[in-house]
């Protein structure tokens, strides 16, 4: 399940106050650049721990090792947005992953995973970062007037997704099996700015919102607010702490 934006930063804590081989680390993993029949944005969970992921850039890679929105990274080079790898890595048999599980190839990674995904940006992207807060805008979600237009999910076990908030398609945002938490998050990387859930709802939830907004319409903030509306939830500007994690240095990693 993915995180919150405040209960990521226990991890980062975890992350910044110990080294990178204290980590639990991949036994096996490749780091490479993608081939020209290579399409698909996608991460896959396999029996064992073993992750597949493809055509992810290192701001998404950070977004699943730290639980990090793109605003809340400093200091990055510009190609953490560009640039796109292909990674496959394997746990060790001794590591508690190895009678792991999932209940589909589109399972969330779990925390243990996450901490293997980060020890491997360390080592290969030789990643250092710390992590500042600092006072600035957040929204609040909150209900609105009417009953929210949520749905039981129907495959909860499935990695969670909302589609359309970028707009580019044909003005229907929808979601699978996300929880307020999820929707808040991607909300956030619209608004450029923290999303806090206070609407004491529990999920996760399907939800299907039509002509949210025209065709080629790009102003993502605006079709933002446009889907919490329409979900039946508010979006209040406020002010509050801002964590953000500093990145100290980084490389391109070489090839394997």
């Amino acid at each position: 399940m993915r995180r919150s934006l405040l209960a990521t930063f226990f991890i980062n804590a975890f992350a910044v106050a110990f080294a990178q081989n204290t980590l639990p680390q991949f036994e096996i993993a490749t780091v490479k650049s993608p081939g020209p029949h290579d399409r698909t944005i996608a991460l896959y969970n396999y029996p064992g721990g073993r992750v597949v992921i493809s055509l992810y850039t290192l701001a998404l890679l950070l977004d699943e090792s730290l639980g990090v929105r793109r605003f809340q990274l400093v200091g990055a080079p510009a190609w953490i947005d560009s640039e796109r790898f292909m990674i496959e890595a394997k746990p060790p048999a001794s590591s508690e992953l190895s009678s792991f599980r999932p209940s589909n190839r589109e399972a969330p990674l779990v925390e243990e995973q996450g901490q293997m995904l980060l020890a491997l940006l360390m080592d290969r992207f030789h990643l250092k970062f710390h992590r500042e807060s600092k006072e600035g805008v957040v929204y609040l979600l909150t209900k609105g007037s009417k009953v929210p237009k949520f749905e039981p999910p129907k495959h909860p076990d499935y990695r969670m997704f909302f589609e359309g908030l970028l707009g580019g398609g044909d003005g229907t945002v929808s979601g699978g099996n996300a929880t307020i938490d999820f929707i808040a998050s991607q909300i956030s990387g619209s608004v450029g700015a923290p999303v806090l859930d206070r609407t004491g709802l529990t999920g996760p939830f399907d939800f299907t919102l039509e002509h949210v907004y025209d065709p080629g319409e790009d102003d993502l903030a605006t079709i933002a607010q446009r889907t919490v509306r329409a979900l039946g939830l508010k979006l209040d500007r406020s002010r509050g702490p801002i964590e953000t994690i500093v990145i100290d240095h980084l490389e391109k990693p070489s090839a394997n």
